[in-house]
């Protein structure tokens, strides 16, 4: 069963406009306003302002995540990959660089370390890479994918 977290996440992971946008931040904002956001959450919530085109906010709510994830280097990951893509946007390019070297280091490191676990761990190192390649798309400036 998928949590509620990871539904949002999934729908945010490519970009989407419109009422498939609208959605999906509707349901990244519902996870959060439970007055305890986690970390998932936070993740949740920075793509979900990512998307949102609030690259400020998002890069808020990345530092947020990546200050709860130190346990998992899957999610941590994807806080710093998110980060990547926000200081991209607001045109610190080499905070985005920094901030990509270490998502890509850790994804090498869930990649490195997938085939010994269990779980759900899989999952959150797929969105990582997902997220890495459109970071690292965004910085070298090439242009992002698209849903269509």
């Amino acid at each position: 069963v998928l949590s509620a977290a990871t539904l949002a996440k999934a729908s945010l992971l490519l970009p989407v406009d419109g009422p498939d946008l609208e959605r999906a931040c509707e349901l990244a904002d519902f996870v959060g306003s439970g007055g305890r956001v986690g970390q998932f959450s936070s993740t949740t919530k920075a793509l979900a302002e990512y998307r949102r085109g609030r690259f400020d906010s998002a890069s808020a709510w990345a530092k947020d995540a990546i200050s709860k994830s130190a346990a998992d280097p899957s999610r941590l990951a994807s806080g710093w990959l998110i980060q990547a893509l926000a200081c991209a946007r607001l045109q610190q390019i080499g905070l985005a660089r920094t901030a990509l070297a270490r998502g890509n280091e850790l994804v090498t490191q869930v990649s490195t370390n997938s085939a010994q676990s269990s779980g759900t761990s899989w999952r959150y190192g797929i969105f990582a890479e997902v997220l890495g390649r459109e970071a690292k798309a965004l910085i070298e400036g090439q242009p992002p994918a698209t849903s269509k």
